[in-house]
């Protein structure tokens, strides 16, 4: 056997000499990869470092509140309620458990798996709607959109009860906001009464009939033939607010429906979001103010408004603290939870107001595929390119023109009274007319807190065009203050 001759003058069998070899050859390999992994970590760590703390925000937001609630003060006589409480879980807890289940190592997996959890993907929909008797179009669509007090959800409501008509041609039934009004005691704040009304809303065609019809729903409930077109769509929105969600079975309301589509409206700005409140109903937060509170109707546009007439610093944070962040949070929690008790279990859609003025064709372009219908066939006419948000919709808005223009709005006293004590509030003051999407305010400790910091979301593009919730639960970074300027 032929070997390789040493210094000493023996050979070394060529087994071991190629033992050798591949031993040699791993270590070589073992440096180079630990030389790489240094300088990476060495060049790069501070971004590493971001990426690591972006993924895990949402864990550190469920965190903190083992050790606090928000309270939703909120439409007196309701009694206020507590997010989270005995019975239900914040939304950042059921994110957050799903990245524990999944390991660390799987965050990008899980951020990726959320976007196969829309129930049509888009290469199921270019081979289910290649004609107009596809498989989705053969099914009743029903369509649940959950709000939270001036999040667009009238108008986004009715741009796709619009759309869908106007499209497809199939018979549809709208009713909006059932049980939204706090005069509905009694029986309709019974959990029981509610499934039953929510269940005829999304399985037949109810109408209003006489100011009792929201606390009501289900009185005036006909069954909906399917016409030549195919069957019929069914579209409510729902305010949780409103609802017993404490004592609510969801799975009941969704039983046996297969063609259940659910969106999550939210407005991250919160300046706008308090400001508009404040101009439709006020921010009455207990029984005893509301009973105090000298009010004044205007009957044009049923707007009911302090007798002093004056937007005050103090009053903007009391609409946020309860109308703005406290509801949303309750909204998003309740929607998440109703969600899983699905068949499916597909997360709600995630509209973002400010999405929607800003990127209007990206969004609607999102929401159409993850309805199940062709986006060529529904927003394009005589070959160009329609926004169902500027065609599709008879619903205009109150206010328009830059927001310090407005009469009643003193934005050097705002942006003084609120100052250092406010970060997020001051920075979505300062950019208030730029349209842009907004992280909720956090402080350092994970706290939800209208005290906190905020950064602005990524904008959208053609290849995400979902919104998923871990952006909302991020903290701030020296880097994304300058994304505001």
């Amino acid at each position: 056997m032929t070997g390789l001759r040493t210094m000493m003058g023996g050979t070394i069998p060529r087994r071991t000499r190629s033992s050798h070899c591949i031993f040699f050859g791993g270590l070589v390999v073992l440096v180079l990869v630990t030389l790489l992994r240094f300088n990476r970590i060495r060049k790069g760590g501070e971004r590493s470092n971001k990426s690591i703390i972006k993924g895990y925000d949402v864990c550190c937001v469920a965190d903190a509140f083992t050790n606090y609630q928000l309270k939703v003060d909120t439409y007196p006589p309701l009694e206020p309620v507590f997010v989270p409480n005995s019975g239900f879980q914040h939304l950042s807890s059921r994110l957050c458990d799903r990245i524990r289940r999944r390991g660390r190592k799987h965050q990008q997996r899980e951020l990726s798996f959320w976007e196969k959890r829309v129930p049509f993907q888009k290469k199921k929909l270019d081979k289910m709607i290649t004609g107009r008797h596809s498989t989705i179009e053969k099914l009743a669509l029903s369509i649940v959109i959950f709000k939270a007090a001036r999040t667009g959800s009238t108008f986004f409501t009715r741009v796709i009860t619009n759309t869908l008509t106007v499209s497809t041609g199939r018979p549809n039934s709208l009713f909006l906001e059932p049980y939204c009004r706090a005069i509905c005691h009694g029986p309709s704040r019974n959990s029981h009464h509610q499934e039953n009304a929510l269940r005829a809303l999304l399985t037949n065609q109810c109408e209003r009939n006489g100011k009792w019809t929201e606390c009501r729903p289900q009185k005036n409930c006909h069954k909906l033939e399917p016409n030549e077109m195919g069957p019929p769509i069914f579209i409510t929105d729902i305010n949780p607010r409103f609802l017993n969600f404490m004592s609510m079975n969801f799975s009941r309301i969704f039983q046996g429906l297969t063609n259940l589509r659910m969106f999550l409206l939210r407005r991250t700005n919160f300046i706008l979001a308090g400001y508009s409140k404040w101009h439709h109903g006020g921010c009455h937060t207990t029984t005893a103010y509301y009973a105090s509170l000298m009010v004044k109707t205007t009957k044009r546009n049923k707007i009911v408004t302090p007798q002093n007439d004056n937007f005050t610093t103090q009053m903007l944070l009391k609409c946020i603290e309860n109308y703005g962040l406290g509801e949303q949070e309750l909204s998003s929690s309740i929607a998440f939870q109703a969600s899983s008790s699905t068949r499916s279990s597909s997360n709600p859609f995630l509209v973002i107001y400010e999405d929607i003025i800003r990127q209007p064709m990206l969004v609607q372009e999102g929401v159409l595929q993850y309805l199940g219908f062709s986006t060529q066939h529904i927003i394009t006419q005589n070959n160009n390119n329609i926004s169902i948000f500027s065609e599709h919709t008879n619903v205009s808005k109150q206010h328009t023109g830059p927001f310090c223009d407005f009469l009643d709005v003193n934005c050097t006293l705002l942006k003084e009274e609120l100052g250092s004590d406010h970060p997020c509030l001051s920075k979505q003051l300062d950019a208030v007319n730029r349209n842009l999407a907004w992280t909720v305010p956090l402080l350092s400790n994970g706290t939800m807190s209208i005290h906190g910091d905020c950064q602005p979301l990524k904008t959208l593009t053609r290849s995400q065009l979902i919104r998923t919730p871990f952006e909302l639960y991020r903290f701030t970074t020296a880097q994304d203050h300058s994304e505001v300027h």
